[in-house]
């Protein structure tokens, strides 16, 4: 694709890592600071070093552009166009060619979401983008292996099965065929399969199997593992001996940690990362080799690895520093510096006797040097004893009492960490604390944390959520009198019962694309493209799901109530939110609703992220920000 003169200034000013809106020194940061995309995201080096395949805003959508790490090096930047295509993996075969894989969720109307899968090339030189999936019958899905010492081939997955393809002839001849809905594959550095996962997925159960594959084409079954129930294991991949595997299991203390295992005698040899409090995972990759985990915090397999992250932790000693890739030469590598109170920035480090440590860029670069709100974890315990870790942000230069906003986390399996996050810093910003409650059903606190979530819509969940919100006002943190509940997607959810149920605790809410309709979603999981291991969980014993469902209990609301919705929204219908609107004019209630026609469940566009803080924003104000303290 040709780049015209301001595109290309656009591209090269999202580098620079100094403000580009103009605002005084004593003032918050503009909303835009915050709403715009990320510069950074899926960052890539090329095999030489010289080119960033990176996803980046532009015309305020996230956008493939290929960019030169040096500014005058002569090497001009192309944008890859992948029209409705949503980029999910970026992978270098050479520096002048990178494999993309795309996904596109579709619905007609009443239907199932569809979602479609492609692998594209980008030739960074011509600018040209091409389809492969579409020259087969049986269409590829996705890169399994870039083969880095194979200049001819990638290995690819399609249904079932994967395939050396050919990049030059584009012909594929069939490697293995695996288990059915085998989703991962892991294989040796000569192509061949080791390993595989295959996952089932229904309304009262989530499974996956690990499976060992043999040299002569067939495969064994290791561990059937399940969220609801039994031992959790997972395979990251190989390990220094490539007859064994990398896995995380609970099998010690309850919680992940990551072994060595054998498939052939189903054993573990030893322990390669733990954690007495939290749940080991993120796995970390070098040229597609497995070489550590980083969470909770980074430990390397290999000692030389270790050693270089000690050098780099040295050089960047204020951020958290994950060295998230290498070349396969080994010359160059990317870092990516994280802090809890500062966007991310890229570096790219350059190996041999001499490193040196470069700038890329950062995420945010309007943020870039300003003093940001304060983070950190905290405790609380819940009426029953089970102590409940949060993050908690403080606008900076204030302790309290101060008006607070409490923001749930969305999943519900997942959690938040102590990292860069731009709606709490944005709310900070404006003078409001954030508490980000890990409520049981999080992730990332061991297993029993995380099945205590069970069947807890509208229970346990939710009142860990209330009693953090208790512990603010005793620890004299908040405001009673200015506490409002904002989330998003199972957030969302938690903001609404809240609304019709805790006038006692807040004074608004706000929700993003939440499910209000748990009747809705049981009777037409189908209609909802929702992975969470959490759905098997709706409902409280003893409870009808009309009576932890918003929208069954709209005429309880006590509150204000700001409802947000996209309308390509495939994961949370847009019509919950259509329902809880209806349902609290019916009952004379007080909402405003806003739709976005363009906008899925993630505020993927950059000018729905401005209207939706804008929006909030005012909001608060309206409700907690002028309130005066009791």
């Amino acid at each position: 694709m040709p780049i015209n003169k301001k595109l290309l200034a656009a591209c090269l000013f999202a580098f620079l890592p100094i403000p580009l809106i103009a605002a005084r020194a004593d003032a918050p940061p503009p909303v835009e600071a915050f709403s715009r995309l990320p510069n950074l995201q899926d960052a890539q080096l090329s095999p030489d070093g010289q080119r960033l395949a990176v996803l980046m805003p532009l015309n305020g959508k996230q956008a493939l552009v290929v960019l030169p790490v040096e500014k005058d090096s002569g090497i001009a930047p192309k944008v890859g166009v992948a029209g409705e295509w949503q980029i999910i993996g970026l992978f270098w075969k050479t520096s002048d060619l990178l494999f993309v894989d795309v996904l596109k969720t579709e619905r007609v109307v009443g239907t199932q979401p569809v979602s479609k899968v492609r692998v594209l090339l980008f030739n960074v030189t011509t600018g040209a983008m091409t389809d492969f999936s579409n020259q087969f019958k049986i269409p590829i899905t996705n890169v399994v292996s870039i083969l880095p010492d194979d200049p001819d081939h990638i290995l690819v997955a399609l249904r079932g099965a994967v395939a050396l393809l050919d990049i030059h002839s584009r012909t594929i001849s069939f490697t293995r065929k695996g288990p059915e809905r085998t989703y991962r594959w892991i294989v040796d550095d000569k192509a061949i399969p080791r390993a595989a996962v295959s996952t089932n997925q229904w309304l009262s159960d989530v499974s996956f199997t690990n499976y060992v594959m043999h040299p002569d084409g067939s495969y064994d079954s290791l561990v059937t593992t399940n969220f609801s129930s039994g031992p959790q294991f997972e395979i990251l991949g190989l390990a220094q001996n490539p007859d064994h595997l990398v896995v995380l299991s609970d099998h010690e203390g309850g919680r992940l940690g990551a072994y060595e295992y054998d498939p052939s005698t189903k054993s573990f040899l030893k322990t390669l990362a733990s954690d007495e409090k939290y749940d080991v995972g993120g796995a970390l990759r070098w040229a597609g080799r497995l070489v550590g985990v980083t969470e909770p915090k980074t430990v390397y397999f290999d000692p030389a690895a270790a050693a270089l992250q000690g050098l780099v932790d040295k050089a960047l000693p204020d951020t958290r520093n994950i060295i998230a890739g290498m070349t396969h030469d080994q010359h160059f590598a990317l870092v990516r510096a994280y802090a809890a109170d500062q966007p991310m920035a890229l570096y790219r480090l350059t190996l041999g006797e001499k490193k040196k440590l470069a700038l890329i860029g950062v995420d945010y670069p309007e943020l870039d040097g300003r003093t940001l709100a304060r983070v950190k974890k905290v405790q609380y315990v819940a009426h029953d004893g089970q102590s409940i870790e949060a993050i908690l942000t403080m606008p900076a230069g204030q302790k309290g009492p101060i008006p607070f906003v409490v923001l749930p986390h969305g999943g519900p399996t997942a959690h938040d960490h102590e990292r860069f996050d731009y709606w709490a810093q944005f709310l900070a910003s404006r003078g409001y604390g954030v508490l980000q409650p890990n409520f049981r059903g999080s992730t990332g606190y061991g297993t029993a944390f995380m099945r205590a979530g069970q069947a807890q819509w509208g229970g346990l969940m939710q009142s860990d959520v209330d009693e953090g919100t208790k512990w603010l006002i005793d620890q004299h943190l908040a405001d009673p009198a200015r506490i409002c509940i904002v989330g998003g997607s199972y957030g969302g959810y938690v903001s609404l019962v809240a609304a019709t149920s805790r006038p006692d605790l807040y004074r608004c809410a706000v929700a993003w694309a939440p499910v209000t309709d748990l009747g809705d979603l049981v009777r037409r999981i189908e209609l909802f493209n929702w992975k969470d291991p959490n759905l098997p969980m709706l409902g409280t014993a003893g409870r009808s799901l009309d009576d932890v469902s918003p929208a069954q209990q709209a005429s309880k609301a006590a509150m204000p109530i700001l409802l947000f919705h996209g309308e390509q929204d495939f994961t949370v219908r847009v019509e919950q939110s259509h329902e809880m609107e209806a349902a609290l004019k019916a009952a004379g209630k007080s909402v405003d609703a806003v739709y976005y026609k363009d906008e899925n469940h993630f505020l993927s566009l950059a000018s729905t992220r401005q209207d939706f803080l804008t929006r909030t924003e005012a909001f608060l104000a309206h409700n907690i920000g002028q309130v005066p303290s009791n």
